[in-house]
């Protein structure tokens, strides 16, 4: 059973992909759910520069962490260079969801719970 803030979020089952509503370019896009997509499915989903400038700005405005904001203080920190915060991760993650074919609908970035960043993302990377 579905907790009641999911329960909005629910669709009959069975239900996988949908092209109600959706366009992109005045095309008619499929649209997937998270919990129609099988596990162990593996899908590049794109690649986003994560620039020093970039990681800095937003970091100055949602998470102003030393490691984040400060190229010298983050080289002293445990990552031993300027990272990207996880709220900048996200909201990378939700800009590639929206732009992927399959066009993933993201609602309220539910699951986000279950997402691990294993290794900081270090400015210059994608």
């Amino acid at each position: 059973m579905l907790s009641p803030d999911r329960a909005m979020y629910a669709r009959e089952p069975g239900a996988h992909t949908s092209t109600s509503g959706s366009t992109r370019k005045g095309i008619a896009m499929a649209k997937t759910y998270f919990e129609d997509i099988p596990m162990g499915w593996k899908q590049d989903m794109g690649r986003w520069p994560l620039t020093a400038e970039s990681v800095i700005a937003f970091a100055r405005e949602w998470d102003p962490q030393p490691f984040h904001i400060d190229e010298e203080a983050a080289s002293q920190s445990i990552y031993g260079a300027l990272t990207a915060s996880s709220l900048h991760l996200f909201a990378i993650c939700t800009r590639l969801f929206f732009d992927h074919a399959s066009e993933i609908v993201v609602l309220a970035m539910l699951g986000k719970d279950a997402v691990r960043f294993p290794n900081p993302a270090r400015a210059g990377s994608e």
